[in-house]
């Protein structure tokens, strides 16, 4: 049975009394109560107008909510161990949605190794084995959810720094591992895996799929014409440019085999 700390007394014990008074046998063998939440290091109310509501963070800006990731969401609250109280911040859930991100991205990395059928031995199966043993091992110890994220987000440094040397054999290995991640934490994916998409990762662009055509259709304007700026040397021009896509809440990236963008999970918030 479980509840905030503030239940313990009466609130728990009356129910205790009156069940086992009725059924004659113990109500719950196991307690998990939570301490108290703080937002922004203060006792979240109405009053002090920081009280949010899950729905409120996740809904749509176009709904007037905030339109937090729930995957980000999920992942800051999972950062605190129920045990301890604790405090929900923005800065908190800013790099919760950019370890989300750099998931989904791993993500996204696996599924293209697995249609690229390269040759090679696993190389994460035997290393990715005790990291999700270790995070196992940490929900087992009370629920300790901060060392179990600890453990994932090393899994995720490992696959990520194979890159594109990542063969069919080790993506195998490193969906497998992430599947059980995903059945332990629920961190990975709501739903399905993301379409990969060449120079970005397509589960970070929220809306319908008119709004993401739209949104793809106008970065590749943008970037096409700060191409053609650069090409004729008008850098001033190209960096507006840059301004303009940047402020959309799209990265851009210039690397040696061509410009990238990806959204940026962590964008209005």
């Amino acid at each position: 049975h479980a509840g905030g700390e503030d239940l313990i007394f009466p609130h728990h014990e009356c129910e205790i009394a009156q069940s086992e008074s009725l059924t004659g046998r113990p109500f719950a063998r196991t307690w998990v109560h939570t301490r108290f939440l703080q937002v922004e290091g203060k006792k979240m109310s109405k009053s002090a107008g920081n009280f949010y509501t899950v729905r409120d963070l996740i809904a749509p800006k176009s709904e007037g909510g905030r339109g937090v990731d729930p995957l980000a969401l999920r992942l800051a609250l999972l950062s605190g161990q129920y045990r301890n109280p604790f405090n929900f911040t923005f800065d908190h859930l800013r790099t919760s949605a950019k370890h989300v991100q750099r998931i989904q991205e791993v993500l996204a990395q696996v599924a293209e190794a697995l249609t690229d059928d390269k040759a090679g031995d696993d190389h994460l199966g035997e290393r990715l084995a005790p990291v999700y043993d270790e995070a196992l091992a940490a929900m087992l110890d009370d629920l300790n959810t901060p060392r179990a994220i600890a453990a994932v987000l090393s899994g995720i440094r490992l696959i990520g720094g194979f890159g594109d040397n990542l063969n069919t054999a080790s993506a195998h290995s490193a969906k497998d591992w992430l599947d059980q991640i995903n059945a332990l934490l629920g961190v990975v994916c709501a739903k399905t895996p993301p379409t990969v998409t060449p120079g970005f990762s397509a589960s970070l662009i929220k809306g319908t799929p008119t709004v993401y055509n739209a949104m793809v259709e106008q970065v590749e304007a943008l970037l096409e014409a700060r191409k053609q700026a650069r090409k004729q040397k008008d850098f001033a021009r190209a960096d507006a440019i840059r301004d303009e896509i940047e402020a959309l809440g799209v990265e851009v990236m210039d690397t040696p085999n061509g410009t990238e963008w990806r959204r940026r999970a962590d964008f209005g918030l």
